[in-house]
């Protein structure tokens, strides 16, 4: 196999900070941030994290355990060359009890993640998730690409993901009074991209070696 070219300057990242949960006793108050924060931009790589379906001005209140609301995070290539595109996903995990949705009855505290999501056709999951603890939050972190197991979908300028990675995302069915009630959950959804032209021409475009290259060379550009 062909050396890759390690160019940094194909890399682009776009961050959003997709979900702000403000919980209650029993029902939650839900509001999001919905916008692209630390977008950095490098070369003629450019994308966009975008949730059609999201209305960031009128967002859905009193959110109650079990309930489900409308998140499709997408991504949008908005630069001239064409990309293979990722969303890395942390779910806000916490210690709590939950209730059995047929019967009612309580589960043990055990660690949790606090929200759950399909993912749709069209995407990839890399890995089974790695815990990760951020500003002392609990999380498990997942990488999806945009394609299969075997190959990463190009995205065309100009293009968007043809699904969304998920349509909607569901509080988990906890019972109340375990010090969630009016805590801020984050769930924090990052873009990223890198342009195809060196990849391909040395036939690397599975899901597993293109996510490597780009995450060492973003740990190398992020640290400048």
């Amino acid at each position: 196999m062909k050396m890759i070219r390690k160019n940094k300057r194909n890399i682009v990242i776009a961050v959003a900070m997709l979900i702000l949960l403000a919980v209650g006793a029993v029902s939650a108050y839900f509001t999001s941030s919905d916008k692209a924060d630390n977008i950095w931009t490098v070369g003629e790589v450019k994308i966009a994290l975008e949730e059609p379906g999201w209305d960031p001005d009128n967002p859905p209140e009193n959110i109650a355990p079990n309930q489900s609301f409308v998140k499709d995070p997408q991504i949008r290539n908005t630069g001239s060359n064409d990309a293979y595109v990722f969303l890395k996903v942390r779910i806000p995990v916490a210690n709590v009890i939950t209730a059995d949705e047929a019967t009612g009855e309580r589960i043990a505290a055990a660690d949790r993640e606090l929200f759950e999501y399909t993912m749709n056709n069209g995407w990839y999951q890399l890995e089974n998730g790695t815990p990760e603890t951020i500003d002392e939050k609990d999380y498990m972190t997942y990488i999806y690409a945009y394609g299969s197991r075997d190959a990463c979908t190009a995205l065309p300028s100009g293009n968007v993901t043809a699904e969304a990675l998920f349509d909607q995302v569901r509080f988990i069915n906890v019972i109340e009074g375990q010090g969630l009630e009016n805590t801020e959950l984050k769930m924090p959804i990052e873009a990223y991209g890198i342009q195809t032209t060196d990849l391909t021409d040395n036939d690397v475009s599975d899901p597993a070696s293109v996510w490597k290259l780009l995450d060492a060379q973003t740990v190398k550009y992020a640290g400048k």
